[in-house]
C-alpha cells in the first residue's frame, strides 16, 4: 500500500474485478473482519482447471 486512501476509481475496479470473480466484499472478511484467505484460497483452487496449476 502507499499509504495515501484509495481514489474513487482504485475502489470501483476492485469492486468491479471482485464482481467479474464471482467474490463480494464481505466473502472477503470473516466475523471477526479479519481476511479469511483460506476460504478465498479453497474457492480459487477449485475453479482452476487440472492442467493449468503449477504444483
Amino acid at each position: 500500500m502507499s499509504g495515501r486512501p484509495p481514489e474513487q476509481a482504485e475502489i470501483e475496479a476492485a469492486r468491479l474485478l471482485l464482481s467479474r470473480m464471482g467474490v463480494s466484499p464481505k466473502d472477503l472478511v470473516d466475523s471477526s473482519g479479519a481476511m479469511s484467505q483460506k476460504n478465498h484460497t479453497e474457492e480459487l483452487t477449485g475453479s482452476v482447471i487440472p492442467g493449468d496449476r503449477c504444483c
